[in-house]
């Protein structure tokens, strides 16, 4: 490799390290680049129909080791900067995550944040805490638990009857929030949110589950909450209070909660959204379903780690295992939803690890990795109390299909699958798109520098335009062009990405890597009626990919939609739903 080759391409991995406005013309240069290297490599007179095992042909081991440098350069980076453009929206971002009405505010009681709920109370611009009651008393109360705040650590609970109460009968949640900012000036930041402690079945069970308490033990950590004693709780339940202290000792001991107010603002917290049981912040209402029907949920795995979810269509309806794309293709459009509901289908889709808020799984392999998401949605499905669930796989989330398919048959009625199913053949790189010939490029042969540039991609949506670059993606396909002409797809998408990826591009560059494998063999074992939908203009994942699919295994059909590409789980959502 020249040294004039290496040093352009050197420039243009920091141009996309730091996201500058020509963001889209950096990602092609870097494209065509990569994508010559490859070709160069294989060599003329080759078939073409395999790819090379390394880059080594064309690139030196000093040549590598030095972009491998600068690659790891350009990531410590993107660390630091993170991929909010600024401190104003990882506040934002904090505050959005509390289903309550929130605010954060800073050591000067200036407002520097608040979420929808509270915006619809007409908190917008609120400039300083002062603003938000009328009440010297109440005001005098929430400095006195910030001052505490500082000494604990922990959340502080103070009775109130603010503009964002709404006179209901609730108190304010105080908790410091540290979200990692680089060299934030303004000391420490406060999370503020009303809280109603009416505590309903879903919440109790929830509760119990996450903490691995009895039934009789979250009632009474329920009855804690409400304000009883212990003594008041006896007879309550009727039980002796000898009991209901065992059971409390219990309930602190399995919670690791050392008193009982801490007991108290643990479960005070969790039953508003924002405590999980490792005391992270974290909502019970997702933003990837705000303004939508859907619901989410968290739910702790039997190894400790948390899962994201979210439920669409009818609550006691038909279940349907889903397992999404990557990172968005998890919500329907309301249409979808509510038809859904109408057909009595319960839609499940668990966010996989590193999605979301759902813990991650460094370190795996992807055999494991794959085995792993199927033993998460098995425990799922048990938690949810659905022995058996149609499985619908979107894309990417075919292949994590499949393995659910072979681990739990039982569990399975019928699979459907959204334009890929997991087949791959080496000869098909050449008909990627540009973008998408670029990620599988990198992860292929520079896995380092995909991070970087998936990095790139989450800056550019949150700190650019999310529009123009779902169209740049798709810009070969007219049929997903218009589909990106609906409002509702746009903000869905564009959702996925930022909340789906919150976490970083691990889990995303980890899919992707999983689009490469080829499962016929594992679908051709099993017994399970399978039928694809695949748009005729997708020029993603072809037809002619999942044509060989169905040609491979026996049990597979297809279905062609004219006038869709791959977007059609947002564009014919209606043909999703009447296969299901």
């Amino acid at each position: 490799m020249s040294e004039r080759t290496k040093q352009s391409l050197i420039a243009t991995i920091y141009a996309a390290t730091l996201s500058p406005e020509g963001f889209n013309d950096l990602v092609a240069d870097l494209a065509d680049q990569l994508s010559s290297i490859v070709e160069r490599t294989k060599g003329v007179g080759e078939t073409g129909h395999r790819l090379p095992d390394s880059l080594e042909r064309f690139f030196d081991r000093d040549a590598l080791a030095d972009l491998e440098q600068h690659i790891r350069t350009a990531n410590v980076i993107q660390q630091r900067i993170g991929h909010f453009d600024n401190n104003a929206e990882k506040v934002q971002f904090i505050a959005d995550c509390v289903p309550s009405p929130a605010i954060v505010f800073d050591a000067s009681e200036r407002v520097v944040a608040a979420n929808r709920s509270a915006r619809r109370q007409s908190l917008t611009g609120t400039p300083k805490l002062t603003d938000m009651t009328g009440s010297r008393d109440e005001l005098t109360k929430i400095r006195k638990a910030v001052s505490a705040l500082g000494l604990t650590g922990d959340f502080a609970s103070v009775p109130l009857a603010t503009d964002l109460a709404n006179g209901l009968n609730s108190c304010a949640l105080l908790k410091r929030i540290h979200p990692g900012f680089s060299g934030r000036k303004g000391g420490d930041l406060f999370l503020l949110t009303i809280a109603d402690f009416g505590f309903d079945e879903a919440t109790r069970v929830s509760f119990r589950d996450a903490y691995g308490l009895t039934n009789a033990e979250a009632s009474v950590a329920v009855l804690l909450a409400s304000g009883l004693n212990a003594e008041e709780i006896a007879r309550d339940r009727s039980v002796s209070l000898v009991t209901v202290r065992s059971q409390i000792k219990s309930i602190k001991h399995k919670t690791r909660a050392r008193d009982l107010p801490r007991l108290v603002r643990l479960i005070c917290g969790y039953a508003v959204g924002i405590l999980a049981p490792n005391g992270t912040l974290t909502p019970h209402q997702s933003p990837l379903v705000d303004g939508t029907s859907a619901s989410s949920g968290m739910f702790t795995l039997s190894d400790g780690r948390q899962m994201e979810y979210i439920v669409q269509g009818a609550p006691d309806g038909r279940s349907v295992l889903s397992f999404h794309n990557m990172p968005y293709g998890l919500v329907l459009p309301e249409a979808g939803i509510r038809a859904a509901a109408a057909r009595g289908l319960k839609i499940i889709a668990p966010l996989r690890p590193g999605h979301g808020r759902s813990g991650p799984l460094p370190g795996v392999t992807r055999d494991d990795l794959f085995n792993q998401v199927a033993r998460d949605a098995d425990e799922l499905l048990t938690h949810l109390d659905a022995p058996k669930a149609v499985l619908l796989g979107h894309s990417g989330g075919s292949s994590y299909a499949i393995r659910f398919a072979s681990m739990f048959p039982h569990k399975v009625t019928s699979i459907l699958m959204l334009t890929r199913a997991p087949i791959w053949k080496d000869e098909w790189y050449r008909l990627l798109p540009q973008r998408q010939k670029l990620i599988s490029t990198m992860l292929r042969y520079m896995p380092s520098l995909a991070n970087v540039l998936i990095w790139a991609i989450l800056s550019y949506v949150n700190r650019q335009d999310g529009n123009d670059f779902l169209r740049q993606s798709v810009k070969e396909s007219e049929a997903d062009l218009r589909a990106l002409d609906d409002p509702e797809t746009l903000r869905l998408m564009e959702d996925g990405i930022k909340f789906g990826l919150v976490q970083g591009p691990d889990a995303f560059c980890r899919d992707w890597e999983a689009m490469d494998i080829d499962m016929t063999a594992e679908a051709r074992a099993l017994p399970h009626p399978m039928h694809i939908i695949q748009g005729a203009d997708d020029l993603i994942t072809r037809p002619e990919f999942s044509a060989a699919f169905v040609e491979q295994v026996p049990t597979a059909t297809r279905e062609i939609v004219k006038g869709a590409g791959n977007l059609l789980f947002y564009s014919h959502w209606r043909r999703v739903i009447d296969r299901l």
